[in-house]
């Protein structure tokens, strides 16, 4: 009597383990799902990269900031003794990934990341680049209109559109 009830048992769980295990795999599924999309997606952006050139490759990642960056080098006569003013008040602390790739992009120069509150405009110096990177706002700031009033610049770069402001002035003449 015992052992016919352990078929009976063994047979109840033949017959639900499909489930479970069905039950169990799309549970798994639902769970790759985000995974699996990004792992999609990397595979796409890889294989668009992989016959870019370094320029191409580096304005795809390093938007908007590489284009800011390549404008002020080529500026930039002896790049050693220039400092850029990169002025970013989405990173007030300066430690974002806006303020990350300038420092990288403009590397052999010293770039120091301001929020733009409170700017002093004395320490810049004939020769330093003042850089804006200003997300979702278009047409000259009011920031942008004191420096060129109190400093006598240069535009090396300028961009508006949709997903905002970017310039790049060089100090020809100081206060």
């Amino acid at each position: 009597l015992c052992r016919l009830r352990d078929d009976t048992r063994m047979n109840i769980l033949k017959d639900r383990f499909p489930i479970a295990a069905f039950v169990l795999l799309a549970l798994w599924v639902y769970s790759a799902i985000p995974a699996l999309k990004a792992e999609w997606l990397g595979i796409r952006v890889a294989g668009e990269l992989s016959g870019s050139s370094y320029d191409e490759r580096a304005s795809i990642v390093g938007k908007p900031v590489y284009p800011i960056a390549q404008a002020v080098m080529k500026a930039a006569v002896d790049g050693q003794g220039a400092k850029v003013y990169f002025i970013a008040p989405s990173e007030p602390d300066g430690t974002g990934p806006v303020s990350g790739r300038a420092r990288y992009y403009l590397y052999p120069m010293d770039v120091v990341v301001e929020s733009g509150e409170g700017f002093d405009v004395s320490k810049v110096s004939p020769g330093d680049f003042v850089c804006f990177y200003l997300p979702g706002q278009t047409g000259s700031t009011r920031m942008e209109m004191e420096l060129k009033d109190l400093l006598t610049t240069e535009t090396v770069f300028e961009k508006d559109d949709a997903t905002g402001r970017s310039a790049a002035y060089k100090v020809i003449g100081g206060v």
